[in-house]
């Protein structure tokens, strides 16, 4: 399971720089005591995580989530991905699909 919460996790350099955000810390810290994901689902409801009211996973400042899951990108906009379906699901495939 690999996670990333705006900070740097293996440039040395970048992690001096990040050592002092407590809330990418402890949202990370959260994510990792979390079970891995198996479904599109588990990972909207992982992502969309808000039982810490001090450090969410998902903050009401959240513009947007994406999730790919194989050939297929699914997008929140403005919406907490464990309380709504995608806005817009796009096969990679095919990317210029979403524009027609």
């Amino acid at each position: 399971n690999y996670s990333h919460f705006n900070m740097f996790k293996h440039l040395e350099e970048g992690i001096l720089v990040d050592a002092g955000d407590n809330s990418t810390l402890h949202r990370q810290k959260r994510v990792n005591a979390l079970p891995s994901p198996s479904s599109l689902e588990e990972m909207a409801a992982l992502i969309g995580d808000t039982a810490d009211q001090q450090y969410p996973l998902y903050r009401n400042i959240t513009l947007s989530s994406l999730v790919l899951d194989g050939d297929e990108l699914s997008i929140w906009v403005d919406a907490n991905p464990s309380d709504a379906p995608p806005d817009y699901t796009v096969d990679i495939t095919k990317p210029f699909d979403l524009l027609a």
